[in-house]
């Protein structure tokens, strides 16, 4: 299995070294890039630079390591889970499933394929409240 996990604003990659052990046991790739800039392009704007790194970043994976295509999932927190879940659900064929800590909005998109997504929020969050933020996402998923 690949595991693409996708930091928040103003962080990097490094907030997910200690999962290192753990995806290794598991037998799991894990895939940690960071964005261009403080946060991934889509929550300032649109789609752009990021959406190339992380395409080279993954299609690596795959020339560096087996990586089941079924067996393919995103995750993020924060600015990072927006950015999952918005890619996740733009890429349904190629993304297995979406793991979002903490989800600033979704970026609507045509679903071409349901997909499983994991969505967890801490409900003493005062930087992203559930009641405005993550609520508000599930409602948009399930329409």
């Amino acid at each position: 299995p690949l595991l693409i996990l996708l930091h928040g604003a103003t962080q990097s990659s490094r907030i997910f070294e200690r999962f290192t052990a753990a995806a290794d046991t598991a037998g799991v790739i894990l895939l940690a890039p960071d964005s261009r800039g403080m946060t991934w392009d889509a929550i300032r704007d649109d789609f752009g630079p990021d959406i190339a790194f992380l395409d080279q970043a993954i299609m690596r994976a795959f020339d560096r390591a087996y990586v089941d295509p079924c067996r393919v999932v995103i995750g993020g927190f924060s600015d990072g889970a927006t950015y999952a879940l918005s890619l996740g659900i733009r890429n349904s064929r190629r993304v297995r499933g979406v793991v979002a800590f903490s989800p600033g909005f979704v970026i609507p998109a045509r679903v071409a394929e349901k997909l499983p997504v994991f969505l967890r929020h801490g409900t003493r969050d005062e930087i992203l409240p559930i009641d405005a933020r993550s609520r508000r996402i599930v409602r948009v998923l399930r329409d």
